[in-house]
């Protein structure tokens, strides 16, 4: 059960940085257009 547990908890955390990952390009891209 702990091992099924650890795999969850490994692929919520990858999940959580494409998240993460995604919201900062957002932010570029937002400041970005903003400057034109």
């Amino acid at each position: 059960m702990s091992k099924k547990y650890f795999i969850f908890i490994g692929k919520f955390s990858d999940l959580i940085n494409l998240l993460n990952e995604n919201k900062h390009k957002y932010r570029y891209l937002k400041e970005f257009l903003d400057q034109k």
